[in-house]
């Protein structure tokens, strides 16, 4: 798998199991999402878009349809963001409880250093004026090589 389509896959089963806790799985185990609720969850988790590149995104859900992880019904369904995919109960088995919670504790940390900064950049600007630091995690996804 190459990083689109493990990007993908994560950011699939998080939203599979956002679906589970809101009770909107249907009568096979299945999720249904939109194509732009998934573009916007990968942008909100990982910090990532979806491949600008039509064959590269037809391609990387094509895998995840060859390896029977969502339904959809055409190539042509992936070229719009109003199109629907179904995300199959088997992705639980391709990534467990332990990775989402590693996800989620890096939005979290990240999140809270934001918080943080905010807050010293706050009182630093009522005592003197200084040199602002850049928040570089802000722009950082869990695919980012460490510098």
């Amino acid at each position: 798998m190459n990083q689109h389509e493990v990007a993908l896959v994560l950011v699939l089963r998080a939203e599979y199991d956002k679906a589970l806790r809101e009770g909107s799985i249907d009568e096979q185990g299945c999720a249904t999402l939109s194509l732009e609720a998934i573009a916007m969850a990968m942008k909100s988790l990982l910090r990532r878009s979806l491949p600008e590149n039509l064959g590269e995104r037809r391609q990387a859900f094509k895998r995840l349809r060859q390896l029977r992880l969502i339904n959809f019904f055409a190539e042509s369904d992936i070229d719009s963001t109003e199109s629907w995919i179904k995300i199959r109960p088997l992705i639980i088995n391709l990534v467990n409880n332990e990775w989402l919670e590693q996800i989620r504790n890096h939005l979290a940390e990240n999140l809270l250093l934001v918080d943080e900064e905010a807050a010293d950049e706050d009182q630093d600007e009522s005592a003197e004026p200084k040199s602002r630091k850049s928040a570089p995690h802000l722009n950082r996804s869990l695919f980012a090589a460490e510098e």
